[in-house]
């Protein structure tokens, strides 16, 4: 072996929790108001970690959630998805993203994935029927989908996006933040994404009902916060609680502040491993449909054989 210590593990935001998640969790503490709507004292962290959210991607609202399966759940019951709507989403994925199409009993279909990994946008508009209700593409391993040519095929049937950001959050396409080019974007805070509250999600729109609808969904149909009180008060609808707490937001504040560095510190880790192997016969580096955009987080290549492949995994495992 080569190294004589484990590489670490893929924990972008969690290696650099400091002093400023303690700050700002110790005074939600100190406050006593652990819960985003009230408390004796409340800070209102989950309000201000949507705004500053929504400001990073550049769109009108934002809503925190517990989960980024949450935040899927909730955008696509905002879109007013259930029984039998077929949702396509590319066949590379996490099992959670067709897991939230079937929680809401939807049904998941899956296209082909071209060399970027991501949806491939011709057999996308293959798979649409009459029954076809979203397209989830999936900006997978911290790069973007090819969005033009996906936003072409959705315009074309008139059918909502919902992007799922999770695995890409801070990327982009054409300097514009992944998530704002469909109907809604959708993202996880998990641990082990780029950045983390050890568990959480957030969803992002410029749509105003939408963004109503999904913070009734969310909070068990009612409408309980501020930015919204003027939007139909009487409309009734049956939700679940997919809330975030405070204390949750107040870690989210604090790694919002630090995606760019994050970000920044990975893509210059790539740049130099790419660099040293490039030379390397027989390999071949997934193509990227923006390179600026890229947030560094994978570097994703193939190799010209199966069998290379295998060898190549066993000596990098014996590292």
């Amino acid at each position: 072996p080569i190294r004589n210590r484990p590489l670490p593990e893929g924990w972008p935001g969690g290696w650099l929790i400091g002093e400023e998640e303690k700050k700002e969790v110790l005074e939600v503490i100190e406050s006593k108001s652990l819960f985003r709507h009230y408390g004796p004292n409340l800070l209102r962290k989950v309000d201000q970690f949507e705004k500053e959210y929504a400001q990073y991607v550049g769109t009108k609202c934002a809503l925190a959630v517990s989960s980024g399966t949450a935040s899927l759940i909730v955008a696509m019951a905002g879109l007013g998805i259930g029984p039998g709507d077929e949702v396509i989403l590319p066949s590379y994925n996490f099992i959670a993203s067709a897991g939230a199409v079937i929680a809401l009993k939807a049904v998941p279909v899956f296209t082909d994935i071209d060399d970027s990994l991501t949806m491939d946008p011709e057999d996308l508009e293959k798979r649409i029927i009459p029954s076809t209700k979203a397209i989830m593409p999936i900006h997978m391993r911290g790069i973007a989908c090819d969005m033009d040519r996906i936003m072409e095929v959705a315009k074309k049937y008139n059918l909502p996006v919902v992007e799922d950001c999770s695995q890409a959050n801070g990327a982009s396409y054409q300097e514009k933040k992944v998530g704002t080019f469909g109907t809604i974007g959708a993202c996880s805070l998990q641990y082990h994404k780029i950045i983390t509250t050890g568990d959480g999600g957030i969803l992002f729109t410029n749509d105003n009902a939408l963004y109503e609808r999904c913070v009734r969904f969310h909070d068990q149909g009612a409408l309980r916060m501020d930015e919204i009180d003027t939007m139909n008060p009487g409309k009734l609808i049956i939700g679940q609680n997919y809330r975030m707490t405070e204390l949750t937001a107040a870690v989210g504040i604090a790694q919002l502040r630090k995606i760019d560095k994050i970000i920044e510190a990975m893509k210059q880790s790539k740049r130099k491993i790419k660099e040293a192997i490039s030379d390397i016969e027989g390999i071949t580096f997934r193509r990227i449909p923006d390179e600026e955009g890229d947030t560094g987080a994978t570097l994703i290549f193939f190799l010209p054989t199966a069998e290379i492949a295998e060898k190549f995994t066993q000596a990098l495992n014996a590292e």
